[in-house]
């Protein structure tokens, strides 16, 4: 630990739990993890970043995810606003905390090619780990049917990795979830910038009812669209419908 880390009294877990690998995957979905030089002060800073939106991550961020941080790590991290952007972030220098993390295995830098840090796999803990990337990097949507006006609930991801699709895809069969994956998948980002990943779907409302009981949301904004989801799924009449928050 640095000096800092021992001031503000940083706590470093010394077992694994539920809490840490939902941290973890919270940290792999919408998080940021790098160190780099300060050529103002010539000192290395190591730094711990999680990103949302501000309007629909904003309770996530500031009542989930900050507790985690105080739990875990006894950090009490705020979570602030840019102006005129629509991003929120929850920004920690610590040292300890750095190689606290790149210890378990956590991807350092860019995660094109990211995994599942080796220290869940095979344990109860990648649940949890599931949940928390799937709470930040996950949606929820309804999609119709082919050529018939029926609509089915899905649950989706998509990353810029195929190897940590890959694993989701295995580890999410072994559970009993029908899956299916898009590998090499082209997509515009609204601005006509055209991105290349690889997309997982788990469909139907089987496939959801076991999510929800097997593991389930902590992000409002998804359990908001569950509601809807379930809602709506019921009636399946309806030709289109905005499930936008």
């Amino acid at each position: 630990m640095s000096y800092v880390d021992i001031n503000r009294n940083l706590i470093l877990p010394r077992y694994m739990s539920s809490e840490l690998a939902e941290f973890l995957g919270i940290l792999v979905g919408d998080g940021h993890i790098r160190e780099f030089n300060d050529y103002k002060t010539k000192r290395t800073n190591r730094r711990v970043e999680i990103v949302g939106h501000s309007k629909h991550d904003m309770e996530y961020l500031n009542n989930h995810i900050k507790r985690l941080f105080m739990k875990l790590f006894n950090l009490n991290v705020k979570v602030m606003k840019r102006s005129k952007q629509n991003t929120i972030r929850m920004t920690i220098g610590s040292t300890g905390l750095f190689n606290f993390l790149k210890f378990l295995g956590m991807n350092i830098g860019p995660k094109n090619n990211i995994t599942i840090p080796k220290i869940l796999l095979n344990t109860q803990y990648i649940i949890p780990f599931i949940r928390g990337l799937f709470d930040t990097d996950g949606a929820v949507a309804l999609k119709k049917r082919h050529k018939k006006f029926f609509f089915y609930p899905t649950i989706t991801i998509r990353q810029k990795s195929e190897k940590i699709i890959r694993q989701l895809e295995f580890l999410l069969k072994c559970l009993g979830f029908s899956v299916y994956v898009y590998y090499n998948e082209i997509r515009d980002d609204g601005t006509g910038n055209l991105h290349s990943g690889h997309k997982l779907d788990i469909n139907g409302k089987r496939n959801l009812d076991k999510w929800m009981n097997i593991i389930g949301f902590n992000n409002p904004k998804h359990l908001v669209k569950v509601k809807k989801c379930m809602n709506i799924y019921s009636t399946c009449k309806v030709r289109t419908y905005n499930l936008k928050s």
